[in-house]
């Protein structure tokens, strides 16, 4: 019923040919997953280890008439873990006493109640618990949510790690997660995270469950009931732009754990199960990402994408030129194709990007764009109608490798295209006329648009695709040793011809 309920929603918001696409694609991403927990012998070393300097967690848990069996499924999944260093903080605001007596109870001085004279909303009750956090890190906790028994422990690791080897802390971490029934015994949906990827973030709030912050950051910040159905994903942009910038020697990173240490509870009350229920928190998410924009000078445009929770930034050119002349001529002229206006208005707004990069289209599918550690398009051969796993195919997010056959880069670093070409593995793959009259252009100061289009300076000659995609993690990785990002647009598109580069 759940399922049917959001094929509709999503049939009356996008119409029939995206709904059967959409539809499509569910259906062929369809696979078997199964939750393996971590043994008994794995937990039972995790419990017997000695933290000589142990950090502190305070896990903050905002409650509202929380039903006891879903209680006590939260509490005991938290006391039941292998890390013992922490306290269990529940801000109850409860007209009824239910939770009340289910935390009393419990004979464990780590769970801390707290009774709130009226509720105010997550935000406000979570606030109240965060104030009273003694921990070195909070953990955010849905009052219906389970930990896996070895979560804080791997989030101590991971902090213990970076602590010892570079004497540094973290900003945030977070885990992947799933969903689970509303008994919490059947688990499906994984959510497996990427490294963090602040593009990404503005596009959609995918670091979602399980949140830890440094306690003195998140103390500094606090949720803002403002953005009540998207109070994390407003809290982290925030978090993420008190951090980025700074001239510490140790500064804040921000940590991942390709774990699923956290089951999002589904049951018809949960956004989890179904979206619909909280329309509203949609809302505030594009709001909050405006707002992040905003403060940081960025000016764009956030709009809702088909699917729910998932926005597109639409940069946008304010600068003032007259009404007519060479100036404007020369402007429109850059900004007359799609991937011409995309890349106009982004390296006008975003300083932080250095290349832009979009998927290379044949027949409808895509052959070629952003990269991994490997040099594998991560989209490779998926349909241009689908939007791939957590429809992250569809969202614009920062690359670590880009497709020299799509790639622009900004005018500044102009020369790096040059470097690229002249080097004799990938001098083939260059019309050398063209490389030459861009090096003419570089000495005389004569490149008049915010970007040069690389790939208009490849040969018209197919080469091996492995030379291409070597070029690409060579101009990709120029372009991050200068400091600069490499961003993925999925609108940002080239479609290939069959014989030809052009």
């Amino acid at each position: 019923m759940g399922n049917l309920k959001k094929a509709l929603n999503y049939l009356k918001k996008n119409g029939i040919e995206d709904t059967f696409y959409a539809s499509v694609e569910r259906i062929m991403d369809r696979q078997e997953y199964r939750f393996v927990p971590v043994s008994e012998d794995v937990l039972k070393s995790q419990s017997e280890r000695i933290w000589p300097n142990p950090v502190m967690f305070s896990i903050v848990v905002p409650a509202y008439e929380t039903g006891e069996k879903y209680l006590r499924a939260l509490i005991d999944s938290v006391l039941k873990q292998t890390y013992k260093h922490f306290e269990l903080i529940i801000a109850d605001a409860s007209r009824m006493a239910n939770v009340r007596k289910v935390c009393e109870s419990y004979n464990d001085h780590r769970i801390k109640y707290m009774h709130l004279p009226e509720n105010k909303g997550i935000s406000a009750n979570t606030n109240a618990g965060l104030r009273t956090a003694n921990g070195d890190y909070v953990g955010l906790l849905d009052h219906d949510d389970l930990l896996t028994p070895d979560c804080l422990y791997e989030y101590a690791s991971l902090i213990d790690k970076l602590k010892t080897e570079k004497g540094s802390e973290y900003a945030f971490i977070y885990s992947d997660e799933d969903k689970c029934d509303s008994d919490g015994s059947k688990f499906f949906e994984p959510n497996y995270k990427p490294g963090f990827n602040p593009d990404l973030l503005l596009t959609n709030n995918y670091i979602c469950h399980f949140l830890v912050m440094k306690t003195s950051l998140i103390k500094s910040l606090m949720l803002r009931s403002s953005y009540d159905g998207a109070q994390d994903h407003d809290l982290i942009l925030r978090a993420y732009a008190a951090t980025c910038e700074t001239s510490d020697d140790n500064p804040l990173e921000y940590g991942h754990i390709s774990r699923i240490l956290y089951h999002w509870r589904c049951h018809n009350a949960s956004t989890a199960a179904n979206p619909q229920s909280k329309t509203y928190a949609y809302e505030a998410g594009r709001r909050a990402v405006a707002d992040y924009l905003k403060c940081a000078g960025i000016a764009a445009d956030v709009k809702m994408t088909k699917h729910n929770g998932f926005f597109r930034i639409d940069y946008r050119d304010e600068l003032i030129y007259p009404k007519n002349g060479p100036i404007v001529d020369r402007r429109d002229k850059l900004k007359s194709t799609d991937r011409g206006l995309i890349a106009y208005n982004t390296f006008l707004n975003r300083y932080d990007v250095g290349a832009l990069g979009g998927p290379l289209v044949r027949d409808n599918k895509v052959i070629g764009g952003i990269m991994d550690s490997t040099k594998t398009c991560i989209y490779d051969g998926l349909n241009v109608h689908f939007s791939g796993y957590m429809h992250r195919a569809s969202l614009q997010q920062d690359a670590l490798y880009l497709d020299i056959r799509n790639v622009m880069v900004v005018d500044d670093l102009a020369g790096l295209v040059i470097k690229v070409a002249r080097d004799e593995r990938n001098i083939h793959l260059f019309n050398r006329e063209l490389i030459n009259e861009l090096e003419q252009q570089i000495r005389d100061n004569e490149i008049n648009s915010p970007y040069v289009d690389v790939s208009a300076y490849l040969a018209n000659v197919t080469y091996d695709e492995v030379d291409y995609l070597n070029a690409g993690v060579d101009i990709s990785r120029e372009v991050t040793f200068e400091g600069y990002l490499n961003l993925y647009d999925p609108k940002f598109v080239r479609i290939m011809e069959d014989n030809a580069q052009k």
